[in-house]
């Protein structure tokens, strides 16, 4: 069973997420409807109907779209085709939301177009207010995305619990092999 992270605190940019290894031996984590559903269920943007590949195909296709756009405020220039993507999905309806009696938000399922447009929304926020702020993990083997809102812009990790702690141990490792020759 796939493993799902949500560190980013943007759940476009935590979709990102379910591609490891972009940049030397891409992991896909999102292979069948299954993880698609997996992953929406635990987005808390749950999808009502049955899923069909094609499905898994337009979200696919949406988050790297999604990808490409966040990156070029990093390095890169708007990708036209992308960005008319987004735009596209954005203009559908997306998940309603309402305050429960217990003070939580209940999300209600919708259909897979009200899911793609709530993933286009908060990248059109993460996209459009905190460009500037969006980072690569530091991480040689991640390619996660996040929003580095930490005073001073100084934080280096998408997660301090996993790529922070895997650097500093290899680090550390690394520099107990140079005292010991």
């Amino acid at each position: 069973m796939t493993v799902f992270a949500f560190n980013s605190g943007f759940v476009s940019l935590d979709l990102l997420a379910t591609v490891h290894r972009r940049s030397d031996r891409r992991i896909e984590l999102m292979n069948n409807v299954d993880d698609l559903r997996t992953w929406a269920d635990e987005a808390h943007l749950p999808i009502q109907q049955n899923l069909i590949p094609d499905d898994l195909d337009m979200i696919v296709e949406l988050r790297e779209s999604i990808y490409a756009l966040a990156v070029a405020g990093l390095n890169a220039p708007v990708d036209e085709s992308a960005r008319q993507l987004l735009n596209s999905a954005a203009q559908q309806p997306s998940h309603l939301r309402q305050l429960g009696r217990d003070g939580r938000v209940i999300t209600q399922p919708g259909d897979i177009r009200t899911f793609a447009s709530s993933l286009a929304r908060d990248a059109l926020v993460v996209i459009g207010e905190h460009r500037d702020h969006v980072k690569e993990c530091a991480d040689e083997h991640c390619t996660t995305l996040f929003v580095d809102t930490s005073r001073g812009s100084r934080r280096r990790w998408c997660s301090m619990q996993r790529c922070g702690t895997r650097s500093k141990v290899s680090a550390h490792r690394q520099r107990l092999r140079q005292n010991a020759t």
